[in-house]
Order: C-alpha cells, then structure tokens, then sequence
C-alpha cells in the first residue's frame, strides 16, 4: 500500500470508527493493520471482501447468471479461444469475432455490433498477436500475418 493510500484509509478509520484504536486495545490487538498482506498473523483491520446478504459474490453471479436466460446469449464452459477474427473495415481492421475450440469442436461465434476482450494482461496481447495483430516482425518470424503493425502489444 502507498503511503497516500495508507494516509487515506486511516483517515476512514479515524472519522467513521470512533474509538477504534482504543478497541482494539481492550481486545489486546497487537497493532491496526491498514493493509492485508499475505502471512500478516497478528493484527486487525479492514479486509474487502465481495460480499452480498453475507455470501461470497463475484461476477458470474451478480451479471452473468441474470443474463444466462436472454435469447442472444449462448454460455458454455470449458472452451479455449484460438483468435479474434478480423477483417478490414473502411478505416482499418475489425474484430467481427472469436473462434475458439470447446468439447473436441472448432466454433467461430460472430459479433453484430462490438466484441470484447477481457482474457487479463497475459490473455489479451497473447490472443491479438496470435490473431496477427502486434509487433509485424515478431508476427513474421512466428509465422502468424500481420493484420495490424502494432508495436506496443504483447
């Protein structure tokens, strides 16, 4: 943690936990922890957690599962995808797609209006370039044609 992130989370405690130092102390806490590190076994102090009516919440179940019943959306699991499928538009390529690999089958699933790629900071540029879309001379020499000289991927 910063030491302005730090200034700030304990500003948080001063104003909205009145006495919050002094109770520690009666429960003999050893010190206010402002920041969770891994292994930290003494102390106490805030920890996020994702949580709604005290159960464990995460995406799936605060978006995807309201959405699981809508006619446009198709949900499976345990899939791999290969590349984005792109094409040249009026002003440069387009994303119109992914293909991606699920239960032994090859599957392309095409986009009407937009695609997103959200597959983190490894899954993302390993996807662009593997569907030619980064740094041409690394392209090249991985056999994959450019679609995009992109030097600032990967």
């Amino acid at each position: 943690m910063t030491e302005e992130n730090e200034k700030r989370v304990r500003a948080f405690y001063e104003a909205t936990v009145p006495g919050h130092r002094e109770s520690l102390r009666g429960l003999q806490a050893p010190h206010v922890v402002y920041d969770m590190p891994e292994g930290m076994p003494m102390g106490c102090g805030h920890f996020e957690v994702n949580q709604k009516r005290g159960i464990r919440w995460n995406t799936a179940k605060a978006f995807l599962k309201a959405a699981t019943n809508r006619p446009n959306l198709t949900l499976m699991s345990g899939c791999h995808v290969e590349k984005l499928l792109v094409e040249q538009g009026e002003q440069g390529p387009v994303c119109k797609g992914v293909q991606f690999t699920g239960g032994g089958t090859q599957w392309q699933a095409h986009a009407t209006r937009e695609t997103i790629l959200a597959a983190g900071s490894v899954g993302s540029p390993q996807l662009l370039q593997l569907s030619g879309i980064g740094p041409a001379g690394m392209l090249h020499e991985l056999g994959i044609q450019p679609v995009a000289d992109l030097p600032g991927v990967g």
